[in-house]
């Protein structure tokens, strides 16, 4: 039980150092999922085991200080009745004319410590019946811590099985994810550099337009300074109209696009 209370502050420890590794997760990322929910579950069911193995060792220790009690009791009567038979075989080998045979005062008063017949039989009794019991508690007592050590096992191999699922779960989720978004990103980054390249282009033909105009109006301008009845609205004249409005209109629409 010592052993295993010792042992269960390790793994207690990790648990703790990976929720607290996961804090430095960014942003979105740190969000409460399912291997948190699992790893706080893990870090309350060792500090479970760990309480339940310090009262189990407290137990344990209680039923062995009665153990020994029991002991020492049995050993003391032990020794009181070795004593007590050696007198008794002692008087047994006593004759009449041993040397150490006289008179006694008061032979025949009964010394008030004497305890009774039923109180010497109960008193063996009491204490082969409670180191019997005693005996039958420690057994029930081992039975009891090998239970809670196996079941403390099993319960933190599966829950470090369930821990290491959701890990797995999670890893795959987040490698799926982020090869989406990385699929994404390629294809933002390649219509951003085709939108770049049509930006370009708009603004390219929006200054060749503007050269475009420039000549239409520059031509229509120096018509306009041909003498008398030369000066007049032909065919040419008309057509430098035409195409003035319509680069305008172009330029106007290419604007649009652009913006």
């Amino acid at each position: 039980l010592s052993k295993a209370c010792e042992n269960a502050l390790e793994p207690l420890h990790l648990v703790n150092t990976c929720l607290m590794n996961r804090e430095g997760r960014k942003a979105i990322d740190l969000v409460h999922d399912d291997v948190q929910k699992e790893f706080i579950k893990e870090s309350e069911l060792h500090k479970g085991v760990q309480n339940l193995l310090l009262k189990t060792l407290d137990q344990a220790k209680e039923q062995l200080r009665l153990n020994r009690k029991a002991q020492y009791r049995l050993a003391e009567d032990i020794k009181d009745k070795f004593e007590a038979k050696n007198i008794d075989e002692h008087c047994s080998n006593l004759k009449p004319n041993s040397a150490e045979i006289g008179y006694v005062d008061g032979a025949l008063q009964i010394d008030p410590k004497c305890a009774k017949h039923e109180d010497w039989v109960n008193f063996s009794n009491d204490n082969v019946l409670n180191a019997e019991r005693q005996r039958h508690n420690s057994k029930h007592m081992r039975a009891i811590v090998d239970g809670i050590l196996q079941q403390v096992y099993n319960d933190q191999i599966k829950q470090k099985e369930i821990v290491d699922l959701a890990i797995k779960r999670r890893l795959t989720e987040t490698r799926d994810t982020k090869g989406k978004l990385e699929e994404h990103l390629n294809q933002v980054l390649k219509e951003k550099s085709n939108l770049e390249d049509t930006i370009h282009n708009l603004q390219t033909a929006i200054e060749n337009k503007k050269e475009t105009l420039q000549l239409a109006e520059t031509r229509t301008d120096i018509r306009k300074g041909r003498p008398n009845i030369e000066n007049r609205i032909d065919p040419a004249q008309f057509r430098l109209l035409e195409e003035i409005n319509e680069i305008r209109t172009d330029m106007k629409e290419l604007g649009r696009r652009l913006a």
